[in-house]
């Protein structure tokens, strides 16, 4: 078998992963699985192949199921999934992804691409390769022989990069396709480790009725900051962005997200990670804090999809008001419509904490999902 030696150096290590592989790249999973020790290395492997069942793993529909950030995103749940397997045999999991468009007897946009991604409490890689393509798109031997060089060069590398990942020496192997290798990599600062990790923390724990404006701002914007700034005039106090790597319905961070996003927000202002999703776990880390949110945010804080059932929403804002939260709403477009307190329908005992800004104060129709999709049409494919 190809690469047997590396293999078994792989499996010899107590580093497990799961595996998350969008159908090409499967030759690592068969590779991994086929040599002695494999339980060792593989804690869990999904292929999710449709549109859908990708969609459901990350959350969102992406754009191009073939890109470099779906890769990453995709070794980030399978990091976090990986979590949840651990053993006490396992120091440090790891989740890794591929996506790819590799060549096929179908006619398809765009170039024969792949995307290998790690991601680990230590740091995250990518690997973007690029194949070249000629104008065979329906079946011929060509064609397979093709596919068959591009999968073979993808588990080569594949297998390298993992080897990079835990430390151990890479084999030797020669590319039997012309393609364009671009290789990076995201170290983790030591004040972001611990929100990587299973329980639930902050990379500054302890603050006192801190303001903290929750967000995945990505990105910020001119909207973000005016709130900033009103925040703290109204409330007398320095605000702090908060950023969390987890989120309750979009794909987590990896270390590429916080190296863009953390410098972005730390020239308006302090930033603060964490791991908690939901405004129960803020309010856990962050006992008496008052969080600076959309009109659209706190709607949602009531929705019970969110829970499961109104019972358990019910159950947990009990919870989340007994931290002695408080929230300063800003309105905002939703659905629509410019909304505000007087707008929705919300517990009594919710709405008590709340304190709406004034629309004289602050109107801005601008919001990151909109810069994002805009963004994503120009760059599908990155």
């Amino acid at each position: 078998m190809p690469f047997a030696d590396t293999i078994r150096a792989i499996h010899a290590t107590p580093q497990a992963g799961v595996f998350w592989i969008t159908g090409g790249g499967s030759l690592l999973l068969s590779s991994l699985m086929t040599e002695p020790g494999a339980s060792g290395t593989v804690l869990e492997a999904t292929i999710p192949y449709s549109n859908k069942a990708l969609a459901e793993g990350l959350g969102y529909s992406p754009t191009s199921s073939a890109s470099a950030l779906v890769a990453r995103q995709m070794a980030v749940t399978a990091y976090h999934r990986a979590q949840t397997l651990m053993t006490n045999s396992v120091e440090a999991p790891f989740g890794l992804g591929i996506c790819c468009a590799l060549a096929t007897t179908r006619a398809r946009a765009g170039s024969d691409r792949a995307f290998i991604a790690i991601h680990a409490q230590h740091e995250s890689r990518l690997l973007t390769i690029r194949f070249p393509r000629d104008s065979e798109t329906t079946p011929s031997a060509a064609g397979h022989e093709r596919r068959q060089r591009q999968e073979n060069d993808l588990l080569a590398m594949a297998i390298d990069l993992l080897c990079q990942h835990l430390d151990i020496a890479p084999p030797h192997f020669e590319l039997r396709s012309d393609c364009q290798v671009e290789a990076q990599r995201a170290p983790s600062k030591t004040s972001w480790q611990s929100v990587m990790g299973p329980t639930t923390a902050a990379s500054e724990p302890g603050l006192a009725a801190p303001v903290l404006f929750p967000g995945a701002f990505n990105p910020v914007h001119s909207g973000h900051l005016q709130m900033k700034t009103i925040a703290e005039q109204l409330l007398n106090l320095p605000l702090h962005f908060e950023l969390s790597v987890h989120n309750v319905d979009k794909a987590g961070l990896d270390y590429f997200d916080l190296a863009e996003r953390v410098p972005a927000l730390s020239q308006h202002g302090n930033v603060i990670l964490t791991n908690a999703p939901t405004f129960l776990e803020k309010a856990a880390l962050f006992p008496d804090a008052t969080f600076v949110v959309g009109i659209d945010t706190l709607i949602r804080i009531e929705q019970p999809d969110y829970y499961g059932s109104a019972s358990l929403r019910d159950e947990a804002i009990a919870q989340l008001l007994s931290r002695r939260p408080n929230f300063l709403v800003f309105g905002r477009l939703h659905e629509g419509k410019y909304r505000n307190l007087a707008d929705i329908t919300i517990s009594a005992d919710l709405r008590a904490r709340c304190t709406m800004v004034d629309e004289a104060l602050f109107r801005a129709d601008i919001s990151s999902t909109e810069l994002r999709a805009k963004r994503e049409q120009i760059e599908p494919s990155k």
